[in-house]
């Protein structure tokens, strides 16, 4: 049974969609070169980017030639498991990752009757996050790490509590914007 998984990457920075049609037993390039299966664009996109495919009946993505590539804010550099909503790294652009129907108008996580075919999918809603702090920055030990030059080692921290989300600048070089206000 072919297995065919349509995905869809959304872009952070521009909110362009570009979705792609993976099959089991066949890889899609992804990367900037107009030749890829998957054409994404952004800062320190390579022309060859990494490879998705199917693996183990669920889409993984491998970095080709030690590429920049992250998700969820870890480094990767081999086979890495999809899960519908992660958040794809490729060099300093994110891509947001969603699963979708055959239509391609609704992401979804598919499912087969009986099971759930990604330990990413769940039947309840996640757990809230165990830390109400999150740092941003280039260091690979941060919460979410972003490796561009333009982020500062330790760029900004992100509160959650009852009242909401703020974003405080951690004496950044090149500072920290919300919808272009600083």
């Amino acid at each position: 049974m072919s297995q065919q998984w349509n995905i869809e990457f959304r872009s952070s920075y521009t909110r362009k969609r570009t979705t792609a049609q993976v099959s089991a037993g066949r890889d899609c390039v992804l990367g900037s070169d107009s030749g890829n299966e998957v054409v994404l664009e952004g800062q320190d996109v390579q022309p060859q980017h990494a490879r998705i495919a199917i693996a183990e009946n669920r889409p993984a993505i491998q970095p080709i030639d030690k590429a920049s590539v992250s998700l969820n804010g870890q480094p990767i550099s081999a086979v890495t498991h999809l899960s519908d909503g992660d958040w794809l790294g490729l060099g300093a652009t994110l891509f947001q990752v969603r699963f979708l129907e055959d239509d391609l108008s609704e992401p979804t996580v598919p499912t087969t009757k009986g099971s759930t075919p990604f330990a990413g999918a769940h039947e309840q809603p996640p757990s809230p996050p165990e830390r109400d702090t999150l740092i941003i920055g280039r260091l690979p030990t941060c919460d979410l790490a972003i490796a561009s030059p333009l982020v500062s080692r330790e760029h900004a921290r992100l509160l959650c509590d009852p009242s909401g989300v703020t974003l405080e600048d951690l004496r950044s070089t090149n500072g920290t914007f919300i919808n272009g206000s600083g």
